[in-house]
């Protein structure tokens, strides 16, 4: 029944979930989410950098359609934007399967684990705000 499962919240839990937000998993998870997110950030920022430019030639001058800065700018800008947020939303899913689990079990998962389930979870994660 749900009643034998419901957890009970005291003051002296705010000392705890102090070390729940800093365990050595969740920090890794996290860790991995940001670099995750640079570099997925770097490449895309990069490919809208040399779309913006394959319509240039050596001199400056305009060679091809303006519609080539268009799509290195506001295409690429809203790709950037897409893509790290749903890695935010991954990450943010991994660290939470982690809370989840210590708060229920009084064990949290650990990194590879909360990787893992995030990873399995991406097509309910990708759909969620769509």
């Amino acid at each position: 029944m749900a009643g034998e499962m419901r957890q009970e919240w005291t003051w002296r839990d705010m000392f705890r979930s102090v070390g729940m937000a800093f365990s050595f998993s969740r920090l890794l998870v996290g860790f991995f989410g940001l670099a995750l997110m640079a570099a997925a950030d770097g490449l895309l920022a990069w490919a809208g950098y040399e779309v913006t430019q394959a319509g240039y030639d050596v001199a400056g001058t305009e060679v091809a359609s303006p519609w080539l800065v268009w799509m290195g700018t506001e295409l690429f800008w809203y790709l950037r934007l897409i893509v790290v947020a749903y890695l935010f939303f991954g990450t943010c899913v991994a660290i939470s399967y982690g809370v989840k689990g210590e708060l229920l079990d009084g064990e949290g998962a650990r990194a590879g684990e909360s990787i893992n389930f995030a990873l399995r979870k991406i097509g309910a994660v990708f759909w969620t705000p769509v």
